[in-house]
Formats: C-alpha cells, sequence, structure tokens
C-alpha cells in the first residue's frame, strides 16, 4: 500500500514495516542510517531526505513499524507539484560494514479539493 499525502497537506509521519525474504520484520533498532529518494518516473529525484528517518524491532503483532518516518516541515514534499504515483526508494546502511538494504515503494499525492 503506498504513502499517500494530498497536495499542500500538512503532512502526517509514516509507518513502514519491511520485511525480509522470509517475511520477517527487520530489526534496524540499532546500527543503521537511513536515506530516502523521492522521484518520477525519468528517475530524477526530487529531494533526498537523510534525517528524521527512525529504525526499530518492529512488531507485526502490536502492530509497530520498524521503521518511522518524520516529517520535519511540509516544505519537504514540496518539491513535488503535481498529484500523481511516485516512487520511493529507502536505503538502509548498516554502519558495522556500510552494507546497504534497499526499500521500494510507492507514495500517492493526491489533488487538493477545492
Amino acid at each position: 500500500m503506498p504513502l499517500e499525502y494530498t497536495l499542500a497537506d500538512e503532512l502526517a509521519d509514516a509507518g513502514l514495516y519491511w520485511k525480509d525474504d522470509n517475511g520477517a520484520l527487520i530489526n534496524f533498532g540499532t546500527g543503521y542510517t537511513f536515506s530516502l529518494k523521492v522521484y518520477d518516473s525519468a528517475g530524477v529525484a526530487f529531494f533526498t531526505k537523510t534525517t528524521g528517518i527512525t529504525g526499530a524491532a518492529g512488531s507485526l503483532t502490536t502492530p509497530t513499524p520498524n521503521i518511522a518516518i518524520t516529517w520535519a516541515t511540509t516544505a519537504e514534499l514540496t518539491t513535488i507539484t503535481t498529484a500523481g504515483f511516485y516512487e520511493l526508494r529507502l536505503i538502509a546502511t548498516r554502519t558495522a560494514d556500510s552494507k546497504t538494504r534497499t526499500f521500494r515503494g510507492v507514495i500517492h499525492i493526491l489533488p487538493t479539493v477545492t
């Protein structure tokens, strides 16, 4: 399911459930840094976000996401001016050895209703 926002919304934080190949949540509680890019169909990034992304152990039973994205201001998504579906990539970098893991998803920007 994509993240969903409306143009000019006051943005709510987002929680993601990032699973491994076996369907278990990945424990991002310690030892990772994160970078998020939202980009268009040509692969041109609207922005890169490196702050306000927090990892956790998470839980599917409570439910508790293992990735939390805190939007600092509405300005973080204002570079997207047209409603539509956009790709996002969240990259987790393990601090111990700099190995990366990439989550691919979709963010849906809805038109403003007047």
